[in-house]
């Protein structure tokens, strides 16, 4: 019988055996292989998802009926990390006329587990022929960012400009 018990910061989502039943009490997963003949082996896969950020140890552990010669292999542990996403500010509706570019615009950036250094931005234009995705530049270090939109010569209109943190995970 192995048995886990998920840590608080995830939550049971499904468990499978390559022999035998798993079931789930409230977060205490229980697999009954059955009888493993000896050298045999035995899989057992936990699907939890994260409802907490941060670092969390799932334990599981076997126990046996019959005398087991290795009993300090008996036990496994599993560091999971539940990532946040990253946070960027909210930027106010922006307004120009034809031709001029609007200047650093500031925002903020942020993320619970990555430094704000190692965050990249993105930006997408709903008209790339009012403001092409070339034309909007980043600047900035840190949580302190800001982003200059310049338009293309001639065109008026409007477009939405959608930016986009990342931090390679969440």
């Amino acid at each position: 019988v192995v048995t886990s018990t998920l840590p608080a910061g995830l939550d049971f989502i499904s468990a499978s055996s390559s022999q035998g039943t798993c079931t789930n009490n409230s977060g205490v997963v229980t697999c009954a292989l059955g009888t493993l003949t000896n050298g045999a082996t035995a899989s057992i896969q936990i699907r939890p998802t994260g409802i907490a950020t941060g670092f969390w140890t799932n334990v599981a552990g076997v126990v046996s009926t019959t005398l087991d010669p290795t009993g300090s292999n008996n036990a496994v542990q599993t560091v999971i990390l539940v990532n946040s996403p990253p946070a960027i500010s909210g930027i106010s509706d922006q307004f120009t006329v034809e031709d001029t570019t609007i200047w650093q615009i500031p925002f903020t950036i942020g993320d619970a587990e990555t430094p704000a250094s190692a965050l990249s931005l993105s930006a997408a234009s709903s008209d790339t022929n009012l403001i092409a995705v070339t034309n909007i530049v980043f600047e900035g270090t840190g949580t302190d960012r800001a982003v200059t939109l310049t338009p293309s010569t001639n065109r008026n209109g409007s477009c939405t400009i959608t930016i986009t943190v990342s931090d390679g995970a969440a």
